[in-house]
């Protein structure tokens, strides 16, 4: 008996999984807004009170001496309730949205433009497991979020990767189970092609995703949100994985006012300097309202010359709570004081959002609200 029920439920479990295959197969519309659930609710009580008010009036005495019989034709009681689904189901993108997650030690940001563009950078952890399935996941279906344009992977170390990859081993052309499609990956061009790349290179061809690789002033985006390549170029020769970390800058053009956020991976100081460089080249130092701190706050990345160049507004920090490492150096946290930013650190505010619209933004946390 106990084999046959376990014969049941495994194909049970083998239709299920095979139904989400299927083209259309799921509708990720994301958390609606309260206003539009208070809507949702009005126009299904007010279709419910028009029914039981028929039904009521079809029992009074005059309908019955007729012989007559008041209703809600089907028609309209369907095309309501499909109406009211779609106003509850339409996710509108009314502001940029910059979200880095909190996955204890590691790093996942999640990117959402005014033109329906989304965008992770990196996606892993090594304190947390899963995080694909329960952090990851999750939030692009509570953000609405179906289809990734590009995941940017600065380097291939598992606290960068881990989320990704699970993303990647459940994937179809359809998405896979999770319903999320993701169009490319994009890796940097001096990446070291050791067992990580080959274990990537191998899925993406296996999934039909494209695998592309970028160097310093390659800009990917459009004209509301771009991500401009500042760092390895393509002669660069890393020692390593974390030296090739692509340094990403993001620009918002919105309202007129231009938000430029800087995403460094866990570069070194090598590459730091290589980032002043360009920066200088091309007259852009000094442009900084964020700042994503290299190496989880590292005392070996994130120098003073890097720092004292940027001054950003607002410096983020992603690590777990109590690592091995230390992290956030107390060095790091010295010198982001000293050029006057404000520090958030994932482990002590949990996720960290940025919203930007109408040339303004603001910063908002997952464990203290918004500042």
């Amino acid at each position: 008996m106990g084999l046959v029920c376990h014969v049941l439920l495994a194909l049970f479990e083998t239709a299920g999984s095979s139904s989400l295959k299927l083209p259309f197969a799921q509708w990720i519309v994301g958390r609606p807004d309260n206003w539009k659930i208070a809507v949702f609710y009005v126009a299904v009580l007010s279709l419910y009170f028009l029914f039981c008010y028929a039904k009521k009036a079809s029992k009074s005495r005059r309908c019955a001496a007729l012989h007559m019989k008041i209703s809600v034709p089907y028609w309209y009681r369907l095309l309501c309730i499909l109406l009211a689904v779609s106003f509850l189901s339409f996710h509108g993108i009314y502001d940029t949205r910059v979200t880095f997650l909190d996955v204890g030690q590691g790093d996942a940001i999640w990117v959402e433009s005014t033109s329906g563009k989304h965008y992770l950078i990196d996606a892993g952890s090594t304190s947390k497991s899963r995080i694909g399935q329960y952090t990851l996941l999750p939030y692009l279906k509570y953000m609405g979020t179906s289809n990734i344009d590009a995941v940017f992977l600065t380097h291939l170390d598992e606290d960068h990767i881990s989320g990704v990859r699970e993303l990647l081993e459940g994937y179809d052309r359809h998405g896979g189970a999770s319903g999320v499609r993701i169009d490319r990956i994009i890796v940097a061009q001096a990446v070291i092609k050791d067992a990580p790349y080959q274990v990537l290179r191998k899925l993406c061809e296996e999934k039909g995703i494209a695998l592309l690789h970028a160097k310093a002033g390659d800009v990917i985006g459009d004209k509301a949100l771009s991500f401009e390549v500042l760092h390895p170029d393509k002669d660069y020769v890393p020692q390593s994985r974390n030296a090739y970390s692509l340094v990403l800058k993001l620009s918002v053009n919105d309202g007129g006012t231009r938000f430029c956020a800087l995403l460094t991976g866990d570069v070194e100081a090598d590459g730091e300097a290589e980032v002043m460089d360009y920066l200088r080249a091309h007259g852009q130092e000094g442009q900084i309202d964020l700042y994503k701190a290299a190496h989880h706050g590292s005392k070996y990345s994130n120098t003073w010359e890097l720092l004292e160049l940027l001054r950003p507004t607002v410096a983020v920090i992603s690590c777990g709570e109590n690592n091995r490492y230390g992290h956030p150096h107390a060095q790091a946290l010295a010198q982001l004081e000293q050029v006057g930013s404000r520090i958030a650190v994932t482990k002590d505010v949990g996720a960290v959002m940025i919203r930007i619209r109408n040339g303004r933004w603001r910063v908002e946390y997952g464990r203290s609200g918004v500042s």
